[in-house]
């Protein structure tokens, strides 16, 4: 997977076209964690209704960014747990307040947290909504 592109889609589970999340969920922990692992050059989901794209920090996954594999996971993994945990609860606030949507929090979480731990981290990330002509 070195230096290459990786394409995978995130499909539709069943959701109704009305449903926010029918168009399709950015990358999860895991996807994030390949590329790194792999050291891609790129990965990419695309579902129904977008495309979304990580690309690694300007310098690559190099070991001249981070100390050592260990510190690139911790890293992640600190960045991400705190981006999810205020994602979180902002969303909680908004839907129960009514100014959101369940649907719509569920189909843009992963994308607010991915958009947050990328600008930490420095990997630059992407969503392109897929307009069906």
């Amino acid at each position: 997977m070195k230096g290459a592109i990786v394409t995978h889609n995130h499909p539709n589970l069943g959701w109704g076209e009305n449903d926010a999340r029918s168009k399709g969920f950015s990358f999860s922990y895991a996807d994030i964690e390949l590329a790194i692992i792999g050291e891609v050059k790129e990965m990419r989901a695309v579902s129904s209704g977008y495309r979304h794209s990580i690309k690694p920090p300007e310098n690559g996954w190099s070991r001249n960014i981070y100390r050592d594999w260990d510190d690139v996971f911790d890293k992640l993994s600190n960045s991400y747990k705190y981006h999810s945990d205020k994602v979180y609860w902002e969303f909680v606030g908004q839907i129960t307040t009514g100014k959101m949507r369940r649907d719509v929090g569920e189909a843009n979480f992963h994308h607010e947290v991915n958009k947050r731990t990328a600008k930490d981290l420095g990997m630059i990330y992407k969503r392109e909504e897929i307009r069906n002509v």
